[in-house]
């Protein structure tokens, strides 16, 4: 019979772990698993110890020695004698149920196990580091700030003690549970936890834009902007290491796309341009090309897409000027569908230029219906009609347009051609975690956030 061993028990225990998300009954498999792993190695624990106090205490059979010098007893002393412990849960066995539990949303029995981890003396000193961030990482997914600062500051106390502290997942993890939050202190508290990561902990672009996401998630897109303006200096000085890229610009773009800031629009037009003059080149006299200043900030479709959100959702209460904002509309559109642009404009391109179209800024331009129509046809040809993109139209456009549109093709607006929305692609679905209880053992799930 094949001996079982430590990494027999956690290939099982991956393979539950890996379908957690298609069922909810896979980490508690995970579970069973390495509950019977315990139980078989205290098993072996206890032969082992058994058999030493059999030996000190002398309670093995008398041995009787042979003419060829062996014992008449070993044989049997040897099938007694309990072999070596094959069996030992471990970080990765610890850690890959709690991941399991993680998946599923429910962090409370993860911390179940993490607290046996520790209590069982089978971590070293670093290992609980991976443990906690796990676990922290299953409450941010929930927005539950208050656990996951609860477990940092532990992490902080055993550093204190000489132990394995926190590192920058286990920051970063926080930082998104600020994100999801929504609290009003989120910022604060992002800024708190910047100032305690300086010189313990090394910076990254993760760190910046998780930061930057919590200044966004209470409307302060201009403290977000600060932070991007901090992380540029320390980059030009050489007071970092951290490069700016097109991941922190797109969301500070977005921030001030989804606030309420009365220059909104001009601030994410400003970023866009700084954005190219960054990434581009420029030639001197002689007709050398110098390098980019920093080739990392290009813009990507997704920027564009969050400037021209800015664009479609500035309104009259603020003080954009409409002309301006009309002149940065078309510049972009002419841009995106030119020829020599490297991009290829999607559905949520051109559902959010009808968008803008639509918008009390700009409905009363006369220039807007034409515009519109352009901008439906275009999204035709290039088959990236959505519902949304149809929608936007409907808002957009003279009512006789729209029908107009579907006359022509003898279609009833209850669907989309296939040839209109052959390039769509929308985005996958992923499964939140839904916060859930256990009352007398059985699962229960509340109405949490449920699927994106």
């Amino acid at each position: 019979m094949t001996m079982r061993s430590t990494i027999s028990y956690n290939i099982v225990m991956r393979a539950y772990a890996s379908c957690c998300g298609a069922s909810t009954s896979y980490a508690n498999k995970a579970e069973v698993v390495l509950s019977e792993m315990f139980r078989e190695w205290k098993k072996q624990e206890a032969d082992f110890a058994a058999w030493n106090s059999r030996i000190k205490s002398g309670d093995s059979s008398e041995t009787t020695i042979r003419e060829d010098g062996g014992d008449n007893n070993s044989d049997e002393d040897e099938k007694l004698r309990p072999r070596t412990i094959t069996v030992m849960p471990d970080t990765i066995s610890f850690g890959t149920v709690m991941n399991a539990y993680a998946k599923e949303g429910n962090p409370k029995r993860a911390e179940i196990w993490l607290r046996r981890a520790q209590s069982s003396g089978l971590l070293d000193e670093e290992s609980p580091v991976v443990c906690y961030n796990t676990l922290i990482s299953a409450y941010a997914q929930l927005g539950d700030v208050d656990k996951a600062l609860a477990l940092l500051t532990e992490l902080s106390e055993r550093e204190e003690n000489g132990q394995g502290g926190p590192d920058q997942v286990s920051y970063n993890s926080v930082l998104h549970a600020c994100a999801k939050s929504r609290r009003s202190d989120a910022g604060i508290l992002a800024q708190s936890l910047l100032d305690r990561m300086r010189g313990k902990v090394p910076l990254s672009v993760a760190t910046f834009s998780s930061a930057m996401n919590c200044w966004a998630s209470v409307g302060r897109a201009d403290k977000a902007e600060m932070l991007l303006l901090t992380l540029e200096n320390n980059w030009k000085e050489r007071q970092g290491h951290v490069c700016p890229n097109v991941r922190v610009y797109s969301v500070v773009i977005k921030a001030y796309a989804e606030s309420n800031h009365p220059y909104k629009a001009t601030k994410a037009f400003q970023l866009l341009q700084r954005m190219n003059r960054l990434s581009s080149s420029t030639t001197s006299d002689t007709g050398r090309k110098s390098k980019p200043e920093n080739p990392y900030v290009r813009p990507n479709i997704i920027t564009y897409n969050s400037v021209l959100n800015a664009l479609a959702t500035t309104s009259r209460e603020g003080k954009d000027d409409p002309a301006q904002v009309k002149k940065w509309l078309f510049g972009i559109y002419d841009t995106l569908t030119s020829s020599e642009c490297h991009l290829q404009p999607d559905h949520f391109t051109y559902g959010t230029v009808l968008k803008a179209c639509s918008s009390d800024l700009l409905l009363e331009d006369t220039a807007m219906p034409n515009f519109c129509e352009r901008v439906f046809e275009d999204a035709r040809e290039a088959g990236q009609v959505s519902h949304g993109v149809l929608f936007q139209f409907r808002k957009a456009a003279p009512a006789s347009a729209y029908y107009d549109v579907f006359a022509e093709t003898r279609f009833e607006p209850t669907g989309i051609p296939s040839e209109w929305c052959r390039n769509v692609k929308m985005p996958r679905k992923v499964r939140r975690p839904k916060q859930q209880e256990f009352v007398d053992g059985v699962k229960t799930w509340d109405h949490g956030p449920g699927w994106g």
